[in-house]
């Protein structure tokens, strides 16, 4: 394991105790945190605070069944891919849908138009749904995602002149590749770049869970040196020279602080002062995630008439013992949804029957009512991913913000990724 500090207490004069602080160790604290280790300046005391280092990344084991916290995919082409091996981090997995993807339409299931053949057939789309859908989404490649920051995805895909059918199909693509159900604020340029890069270079089901990627980098810090503190950080002060962070193991002192808590309310119980104009509501998802008996009759389902998503992992990634399966369910949620967890579990649970799941093959199961999928979502209103908070601050020089809500570059663990990099490095200088 990393370097670890369990019961530290700073010396009465540590102004240098630490160059960099990261207070957070999910994907972006944890790359913010290598990332300025390795820095080429060099020789550079960080130190990496959390008390469950791993974040939302972490996978949970039952009865031999692995279980992410929900479905979680790596997008090939994407920015955590592209840091994870500038990082030297292999990945191992495959990519899903090998055996076909569906939809499920007032509590039918039909084919869904993922490619030519499965568009043809498709009862999901009239014969103008089918042609209009196949045009628009074969010139999506072709348009710029960056002129589109400042519309609505429902403002831009009204006016594309395609009847309902074909949105319907539509919108299900987008949650599909962005975890987000709210078109009517959701920037249309995050949203057609997220799908470019799906459609382009598809995604893969990490073989053991995305705790295998957190495990890796882990290690990977420990052999930059990073100092980790399994800890709760419990306040941030700033005086003229640095930053005194405070825990119940301790308190710590660095020049540089780097906060990666996951959202923006938790930075802001740390440093209510921060200017956040831009991070957008949190995007939520209701999970439920089913270890199975025996794979189900549907590997992919998508929910076309209600925001729903089930996809059998385990098709593609090492994730079940053999001859079962991890099947991940789950419901997306606009924001400000009112519902209890009841009513969102027995949503949950109808879906799953009508997407052909028997009860007896249910070995395990965990729900999870309200998991945040994103810290905040680039909406339209802010000018989409370019009108997220910046990754260094003008509060303090020495200031930096990393995590999925954070900066201009992508979504999920790539927004993540792609803060802590730039966080790391610039804490570094």
């Amino acid at each position: 394991m990393p370097n670890e500090l369990s019961d530290f207490q700073a010396p009465e004069n540590s102004a240098d105790n630490f160059d960099v602080a990261v207070v957070g160790a999910g994907l972006a604290g944890i790359a913010a945190a290598i990332f300025a280790a390795r820095a080429e300046q060099g020789n550079r005391r960080v130190v990496l605070v959390d008390a469950h280092p791993g974040g939302r990344a972490r996978t949970n084991e039952t009865n031999g069944f692995r279980f992410n916290m929900g479905p979680r995919a790596l997008y090939k082409g994407g920015a955590a891919a592209l840091a994870l091996r500038e990082l030297g981090i292999e990945v191992t997995g495959d990519s899903p849908g090998r055996a076909g993807t569906f939809g499920l339409l007032d509590g039918q299931i039909y084919d869904f138009p993922a490619g030519a053949s499965t568009l043809f057939r498709s009862q999901l789309l009239g014969i103008r749904g089918k042609i209009n859908i196949g045009l628009l989404l074969g010139r999506l490649k072709k348009i710029d995602p960056t002129t589109l920051n400042d519309i609505s995805l429902t403002e831009w895909l009204s006016n594309q002149g395609i009847p309902d059918d074909a949105k319907n199909v539509f919108h299900a693509i987008v949650r599909l590749s962005t975890y987000i159900h709210a078109p009517n604020i959701l920037s249309a340029g995050a949203a057609i770049g997220q799908m470019q890069l799906a459609l382009s270079h598809g995604v893969t089901y990490v073989d053991g869970g995305w705790q295998t990627i957190v495990d890796k980098l882990l290690a990977s810090a420990e052999t930059a040196g990073v100092t980790i503190m399994k800890a709760r950080a419990e306040s941030v002060e700033r005086n003229k020279t640095e930053w005194h962070i405070a825990t119940a193991a301790g308190s710590i002192s660095s020049r540089n602080l780097v906060l990666a808590t996951g959202t923006p309310q938790a930075a802001l119980g740390l440093i209510p002062n921060l200017d956040l104009a831009g991070a957008g509501p949190v995007v939520e998802a209701s999970c439920l995630d089913l270890g199975l008996t025996a794979d189900p009759d549907y590997p992919i389902v998508l929910g076309i008439d209600a925001p729903m998503y089930l996809s059998n992992h385990s098709d593609a990634a090492l994730l079940a013992p053999p001859g079962r399966a991890v099947v991940h369910a789950m419901m997306y949620l606009t924001p400000g949804d009112g519902r209890s967890a009841d009513e969102l579990r027995a949503g949950l649970e109808k879906f799953i029957a009508q997407a052909g799941v028997a009860t007896e093959l249910i070995a395990t199961q965990r729900f999870l009512a309200r998991m945040t999928v994103m810290g905040g979502m680039p909406t339209a209103f802010n000018g989409g991913l370019p009108g997220r908070p910046a990754v260094q601050r003008h509060e303090s020089p020495a200031l930096f913000l990393a995590g999925d809500w954070v900066g201009p570059t992508g979504l999920l663990a790539d927004a993540a990724m792609a803060s802590g990099r730039a966080a790391g490095l610039a804490s570094a200088r």
